[in-house]
This record gives structure tokens, sequence and C-alpha cells, in this order.
């Protein structure tokens, strides 16, 4: 299984609001015109197994196709810049997630919260996507699990470069999922733990409602996200 892309409208937008991330900047969250797209749609799960359950979240670009099982999640971001005209679509924008596995690992990591084993010659659930002349990119992954501390979250990072390979931008921020979702998801086989989540929504450091994925699926189909927009440049 590999990331995959998916094209859409090219459409404007200029309703946004500034919100900080946490790195103590700032980035705009667009407003409209966030569903769908257009209605295009991922292809086919395509790892060969039957259940949703059992989806493999992998790489793009020829990368090890490490993957872990959950809960299958499709993502769209649309990448814009911003002026006092609006907002208009930023192609070759690149686009970096990550997020940690069914049982709160991240991988690229010598020690973490939830467990004592080094992740640093793993890869899994890590990939990057250019966005296309519609400013888009669309992740296909699976819903991350929870560790100590932390509500549920995806990290986005958006870089630009100049003709000569120079970056030009340099955000991250993160997304988050309502906790109806969250709790369902949790229920499933492959995300229960020997103990209770302890960090909710609410009660996380970093969750901002403005940060929230739209969600429409199941736990048996998996989820599907409305495009979510940002705009750049970030503001300090």
């Amino acid at each position: 299984m590999r990331w995959r892309r998916r094209s859409g409208r090219d459409n404007r937008y200029d309703d946004y609001n500034d919100y900080n991330n946490h790195d103590g900047n700032k980035f705009r969250v667009v407003h409209k015109g966030l569903l769908n797209n257009g209605g295009s749609v991922l292809g086919g799960w395509g790892d060969g197994v039957a259940a949703a359950q059992q989806h493999r979240a992998g790489h793009d670009y020829n990368a090890d196709l490490q993957g872990t099982i959950g809960v299958p999640l499709s993502l769209t971001f649309a990448v814009y810049t911003y002026a006092s005209s609006g907002c208009t679509p930023l192609q070759n924008a690149r686009v970096d997630v990550w997020h940690a596995n069914a049982v709160g690992v991240y991988s690229e990591e010598a020690t973490q919260n939830e467990t004592k084993a080094s992740t640093l010659n793993e890869n899994f659930l890590r990939g990057y996507q250019l966005s296309d002349a519609n400013g888009l990119v669309t992740f296909t992954t699976i819903h991350p699990g929870w560790y100590g501390g932390r509500t549920a979250h995806i990290h986005v990072r958006i870089r630009t470069y100049d003709t000569s390979g120079n970056v030009l931008t340099n955000n991250t921020t993160q997304v988050f999922f309502d906790d109806t979702v969250n709790n369902a998801v949790y229920a499933t086989t492959n995300y229960t733990r020997s103990k209770s989540r302890d960090t909710t929504n609410a009660a996380d450091s970093i969750y901002a409602a403005a940060l929230q994925l739209t969600l429409t699926g199941s736990v048996t189909d998996g989820y599907a996200a409305a495009t979510y927009g940002i705009g750049l440049p970030f503001s300090s």
C-alpha cells in the first residue's frame, strides 16, 4: 500500500482565521469549500486484505512499505498562499504527515512513552506528498492511537522551496478528531490497551476546535476526512 493523491477543483477561498500552533506560530485555517473538492475519491485500499481493520499504511515514492494495522483513514489537505485578495492553491509544497500506531508508538524514536524498544530503524506511518496544481495532497493511513498525556493527533509539516532547492517556508501543526470517533476506534481490538486513555481533547494542551478534522465513515469501513485547508505563510 502506498500513500495516494487525488485531484479536485481549482477553487479559491477567502474566509480564514488565524490560530496558534504548538510551535507558537500562527497558521490560517480556510473555512469555505472544504468538503470533498468535487467528489473525486481515492482508489480501493489495494493491499489485498479484505477486512478494513487489516488495512496497512505505508510511504509514497518507493519508500519502505512497513505498516501497521488499524482503522483506515484518508486525509486530504489543501495548501494555499494567502494574500489580501484571497487564497490561491499552491503547487509543489511538500506536506509531511506522521503519527503514532494503534498502540501509541511512533517510528524513528529512540525512546517514547509507550514502549521501551527503539524504533529508530523503522519508518512506519510517515510519508509525504507534493501538492498538485489544485494545492491538494491525499494520504491513506490509519487512525492514530493515543499515548500518555496526549489525545489522538497527526503531525503535519509544510515546506516550500525556491528554484535552487532552498527552503522558503517550514511550518508544523497538528490535526485532531472528535472524541466520539476516538472512543469508537479505541474500543476496537487493534487499539485495546492494558491501561486506560488518560487525555481527552478537552484536557489536551495543544488541541483546538479549529484543528479538528470532519470525518465520515465508521470503524468497520474506515473514515475519510473532509478536505482541510491551510493557508501560507503562517504568521508569527
